[in-house]
């Protein structure tokens, strides 16, 4: 692989040195202020999810230069607008996820027909993954030795969130609400940063197309493929759960429900090509939005373990939405 940046010209000098520097600082500073609006409470939680876009969209048409120049810009100003916590949970949740993103879809490699191929969305859904499946795995060693174990941890923070943001004084409505979060909080925390960064990654994308200034072609989501290795990751991680108990089971069984979420985009972008030939493919969308919606667990279930069997069915290439092999690289 290669990175994108190389081909499209020298930016070390001049006007295009300026341009990454003043367009990351103010991406770094817009991102970073969105960020401490969760400070606000109402509409700033609605602010805080928007704060990768704008170092998404600096990184994604500057270039990785100016996305990490961003990245340093944002981490400097959250620490300045909250403190040091506060920017460390900035570095760990909006400027590591948004540098690997930025870095990795700003890459390619030559194929043997001398075309070039961009890095795959997939893939970097799967990185993203692993990575905060990684992360899960880590806080469950950390915790290993605490009595109860990671789920334990979890329970008490929980516990002490409730009662203090929330004002649920009574502590049986606390421990019943805390007994139904608990066993899957670390994958409800992941799969939410997943989707948000997916969000305002596509979002990013979209406006830069519009506005003509993206480097790298939009990629066909719905055509979205993943890597071997995260199959080998949640089956690894499936039999782990099975055959394991207490904290080994909490965290495995987190980490199985962390890697189904890039196949609940598989399955969706699967569901997206064989509604078109319904008569009325939005409504139909719609329909099954609404559903996942109200009844959460259930259908992301269905729609991942539809990602996960795309691999064998092959319903997108039967229902119109045929890939291209990949071309060997040199």
């Amino acid at each position: 692989m290669t990175n994108a940046n190389a081909p499209a010209g020298d930016r070390r000098y001049g006007v295009n040195m300026n341009r990454d520097l003043l367009g990351g600082i103010g991406a770094g500073a817009v991102s970073a202020l969105l960020w401490a609006s969760i400070t606000l409470g109402g509409g700033g939680i609605f602010l805080c999810y928007l704060s990768p876009l704008p170092l998404l969209m600096v990184g994604l048409s500057l270039g990785s230069r100016a996305g990490n120049i961003g990245i340093v810009a944002g981490v400097l100003v959250s620490g300045l607008a909250g403190n040091a916590i506060f920017a460390l949970i900035y570095i760990v949740m909006i400027g590591f996820p948004v540098g690997l993103i930025v870095r990795q879809a700003l890459m390619t490699r030559r194929l043997r027909s001398g075309a070039v191929e961009w890095y795959k969305p997939g893939d970097l859904l799967a990185r993203l993954a692993g990575v905060a499946s990684v992360m899960i795995i880590v806080a469950g060693f950390v915790h290993f030795d605490v009595d109860g174990g990671l789920p334990a941890a979890i329970g008490q923070y929980l516990d002490r969130i409730l009662e203090a943001r929330f004002s649920l004084g009574s502590p049986g409505d606390r421990a019943t609400l805390v007994s139904r979060l608990t066993p899957f909080f670390p994958a409800i925390v992941a799969g939410s940063w997943l989707l948000f960064l997916t969000v305002n990654g596509t979002l990013a994308q979209g406006l830069l197309v519009r506005l003509g200034r993206n480097i790298r072609p939009t990629p066909v989501y719905s055509e979205i493929a993943l890597p071997d290795w995260i199959y080998w990751a949640i089956v690894i991680a499936a039999g782990v759960a099975l055959l394991s108990s207490g904290t080994a089971n909490f965290v495995a069984m987190n980490v199985v429900a962390v890697l189904a979420t890039p196949f609940f985009f598989v399955g969706l972008g699967t569901i997206h090509i064989m509604v078109r030939r319904l008569t009325a493919p939005t409504m139909a969308l719609v329909g099954l939005y609404g559903i996942i919606l109200v009844f959460g667990l259930v259908p992301f279930v269905a729609v991942a373990g539809l990602g996960f069997f795309e691999q064998w069915t092959d319903l997108r290439n039967r229902y119109g939405g045929a890939r291209a092999p990949d071309e060997e690289e040199e």
